[in-house]
């Protein structure tokens, strides 16, 4: 991910759960990319789900174009909600993919409780990823 708005970015998510979903907040308002929201052009960010895997053991991707300075995040879902230890067993990852060739893989982490695995935060100002990493 980039503040160079001629630059694209592409994120993969992949699990082996049931449904995951990724969810990428683009604003504090709550505006985000989504499988309910798929393409979010909102000014500053443009962003789409590009793919959407909903019977499980598959990959999402994403899509994003920042235009601006300020910061995103990512986060993961676990849609079916059935287990609150069912994300932390998805051996689910996150793979970042950059402008220049490089990217950042995050990977659940196996001790948690929740539906919800905040993965990452994007500071378009210093063009920076910050791990979270937490499962809430």
């Amino acid at each position: 991910m980039t503040g160079d708005a001629s630059r694209v970015d592409r994120g993969r998510f992949s699990w082996s759960a049931k449904d995951l979903d990724g969810h990428l907040y683009l604003d504090e308002d709550g505006t985000h990319c989504f499988y309910g929201n798929r393409i979010v052009n909102n000014g500053y960010v443009e962003a789409s789900l590009d793919r959407d895997d909903t019977r499980g053991n598959g990959c999402e991707t994403m899509t994003v174009k920042l235009k601006t300075t300020r910061s995103i995040k990512y986060t993961v879902h676990n849609y079916s909600e059935n287990n609150r230890n069912e994300l932390s067993l998805s051996n689910a990852t996150v793979n970042v993919y950059f402008p220049d060739g490089s990217n950042r893989l995050f990977s659940v982490p196996n001790d948690g409780n929740g539906y919800y695995w905040d993965v990452f935060k994007y500071d378009g100002s210093s063009m920076g990823v910050t791990p979270i990493n937490t499962i809430r």
